[in-house]
């Protein structure tokens, strides 16, 4: 059974990128898979032969990617709920009016 470097299935037909051998970073289509070897097509003159277990199904690298973008939205998240919470601190008549909106999720 071939298997990407992260242990997932990998299939004919598969998008992939390449993260092992000289030209590492190639995104291309997975085609003529043979024991744990399958060729790449990719956007060149040639087709490099890949190892599987040199390769991640690129739904397995956008997630990755989506990830990093949460976390970016988390560190956000925090940066605001520490202003806010400055705020009641530095301004104690408007305490009550932050803490109605940190009720009301506004």
């Amino acid at each position: 059974m071939n298997q990407y470097a992260n242990g997932r299935v990998a299939n004919g037909g598969d998008k992939i990128v390449w993260i092992g051998g000289d030209t590492s970073g190639q995104v291309g289509v997975l085609y003529d898979l043979d024991d744990e070897k399958g060729k790449m097509a990719a956007m060149q003159s040639y087709d490099p032969v890949v190892q599987c277990d040199q390769c991640l199904h690129i739904d397995d690298v956008l997630s990755v990617a989506r990830v990093g973008e949460i976390e970016q939205q988390l560190h956000n998240a925090r940066a605001e709920i520490r202003r806010m919470k400055c705020a009641l601190i530095a301004v104690p008549e408007r305490r009550k009016t932050i803490m109605q909106m940190l009720r009301l999720g506004k």
